[in-house]
């Protein structure tokens, strides 16, 4: 997502930020550092942020709740795309680096560098992956790789590269390598065979959510024109594998082509392929799914919370009753992306009359939506999960 705001310079060694100066290396620096953390919860055993955020590649997951310190990262969208922790009601710049993509894990951030198209990355790179460690305030980058989006499980870092391929007659397709970080070990490797271009990058608890992918048998010749002489594939279904035994389970007539996340035992989805005027939940023990005809194209973002379903195209969803409301917008404003800390709903909202897209908390009531910017330092959250 591009926006239009001055230009700062950021520096990895010596950067300065509002007069701050800090003295580093060139893959890591010191960020602010909370001190001795009392352990407040743990993490899930497999996920590293709410799935309910996680439900596409391209978007910005501009927030995370860590359930281990009782802090909640947000990137100050909008503002300076810098990276806030807030904890017991006290709001901090945790490090002076644009940010993107970020997961929790065993008490440390995980997140991607984004330039934003306005700042000079001296040091970094956008696409590198870095951790912070909140009691050190260190930030140091695990993945130089220029990645573009990335999922942070227990095990490890799954991550895509994209770049665009010319197959000929002035037209280019994208192709997506995937790659995969070890926490174990520290190393990394290409995913290839069967961990390979067919992954989603979705987990359903341990097992991957894969495509089934089979060689293209139609006649059309405007189709094979383009293809020249690369194979031509098409998606025909969706299956489960394990990655440690390789173990396939077919998933009876799904076909997900995008705008879905995934639980340990569901996928949620906004279906009709072509219209989208459906919401279905596919239960992958059960092999069952359920689905919930809208009264009007729901395109664009949507989230889960609380039983019901949220979409930007103003619908909710009760997932109880199936009952579908429309929503009001209370002033001109519509919001990008869904996200949620467990307890407050969050949205990247396009507001019109300032001409700028901001992450604000999203309050929901009398069947309005009221969209409230983030108060304390700087413009920021004073919010807890407690």
């Amino acid at each position: 997502m591009m926006m239009c705001f001055i230009l700062l310079l950021l520096t990895a060694c010596g950067s300065a930020v509002n007069g701050e100066q800090k003295e580093d290396t060139v893959s890591k620096l010191t960020g602010y550092a909370w001190g001795e953390l009392q352990q407040n919860g743990q993490d899930d055993a497999v996920y590293c942020n709410l799935p309910e955020n996680v439900n596409g590649l391209d978007t910005v997951l501009p927030l995370c709740y860590d359930p281990v310190y009782d802090i909640l990262y947000y990137v100050n969208y909008g503002e300076d795309f810098f990276i806030y922790g807030c904890k017991d009601g006290k709001t901090e710049r945790i490090a002076d680096i644009p940010a993107k993509r970020l997961f929790c894990r065993n008490g440390s951030l995980y997140f991607m560098v984004e330039s934003y198209d306005g700042y000079s990355l001296n040091g970094f790179s956008e696409g590198d992956i870095l951790e912070y460690q909140p009691v050190t305030g260190q930030v140091t980058a695990i993945v130089e790789d220029q990645a573009s989006s990335m999922i942070v499980y227990q095990d490890g870092i799954y991550y895509s590269k994209d770049s665009m391929k010319n197959i000929g007659h002035n037209s280019f397709i994208m192709e997506r390598e995937l790659k995969y970080y070890s926490f174990e070990d520290g190393s990394s490797k290409a995913l290839s065979g069967t961990d390979g271009v067919e992954r989603t990058l979705y987990r359903c608890g341990e097992d991957f959510l894969f495509y089934i992918v089979e060689p293209y048998q139609g006649t059309d010749e405007e189709i094979l024109k383009l293809a020249g002489d690369e194979e031509i594939t098409m998606t025909t279904g969706m299956k489960l594998v394990n990655p440690e035994t390789s173990e396939e389970e077919y998933l009876d007539h799904l076909l997900v082509l995008n705008n879905f996340y995934t639980t340990g035992s569901e996928i949620y989805y906004a279906e009709n392929f072509e219209t989208y005027t459906e919401f279905a939940i596919y239960n992958i023990e059960q092999k069952t799914e359920k689905r919930y005809p809208l009264s009007k194209l729901a395109q664009g973002a949507y989230i889960v919370f609380d039983n019901n379903v949220y979409f930007s195209t103003l619908q909710k969803l009760d997932l109880e009753s199936g009952m579908e409301t429309v929503l009001s917008m209370e002033e001109m404003c519509s919001i990008l992306e869904w996200y949620t800390d467990g307890v407050n709903l969050y949205g990247l909202c396009n507001i019109d009359q300032e001409n700028a897209v901001q992450l604000r908390k999203i309050e929901i009531q009398g069947g309005a939506i009221y969209t409230v910017p983030l108060t304390g330092e700087n413009g920021n959250a004073e919010v807890s999960n407690q």
